[in-house]
């Protein structure tokens, strides 16, 4: 049951960042992400809004860099004559090609899709140290809650530990879902998403079978 909803939600994911960019521009994504960077900055402040926008600056210029293979355009020494001159040209030729998808509007869009998802994980990556404390809280409460059980002789109720833990495994894969969504996010969502996800954490825990 939770490796479907787990291959539901990544299936979701997908179809999401294969339909939205067909339906939405580039500018659109990044209007979107202006929009949510503004929210930040007068939820949590101009500094968080900064290193959250530092972060996905980051993120994109890691994990997008470097496009197009090294050795596309750039002719071998060790080539003569007329093999020298079939290379060069089939090379150029992919880097038209490549040129000419990557100028498309669809991968375009697709391009600013994944630019504003990477600035929602960012956001939320902020926010754990800011939460970091409610996560101690709620282990530590599931911890006692589990000890205080166990030397009552309380049964644990194996439904309401596949219940919390069901409950855990779906808000963390939200997470994608939420980061690639393709509308306005306010910033309290993305807050409460990480504060369900420790709450069901210490819920699990203090109901854990052993």
């Amino acid at each position: 049951m939770l490796r479907a909803l787990l291959a539901l939600a990544a299936g979701l994911v997908a179809l999401l960042f294969l339909y939205a960019p067909a339906n939405h521009s580039r500018d659109y994504f990044l209007r979107l992400l202006e929009q949510e960077h503004f929210d930040n900055a007068a939820m949590w402040g101009q500094a968080h809004a900064g290193r959250t926008l530092q972060r996905m600056l980051w993120l994109v210029g890691e994990t997008t860099r470097n496009r197009l293979p090294g050795g596309l355009g750039k002719p071998r020494d060790d080539m003569a004559g007329a093999q020298a001159g079939v290379g060069v040209a089939g090379r150029g030729a992919d880097v038209e090609i490549m040129r000419r998808v990557q100028q498309s509007e669809y991968v375009q869009a697709m391009d600013g899709l994944f630019v504003l998802s990477m600035y929602r994980l960012a956001a939320l990556v902020e926010l754990v140290p800011w939460l970091f404390p409610l996560l101690l809280a709620a282990v530590a409460d599931g911890a006692f809650e589990r000890a205080r059980r166990r030397s009552e002789f309380v049964a644990q109720s194996p439904g309401m530990y596949g219940l919390f833990l069901a409950g855990l495994i779906l808000t963390a894969a939200s997470i994608p879902l939420l980061c690639s969504w393709p509308a306005r996010i306010d910033p309290l969502v993305e807050a409460v998403v990480l504060v369900a996800m420790f709450m069901l954490t210490g819920g699990a825990i203090a109901r854990f079978l052993r």
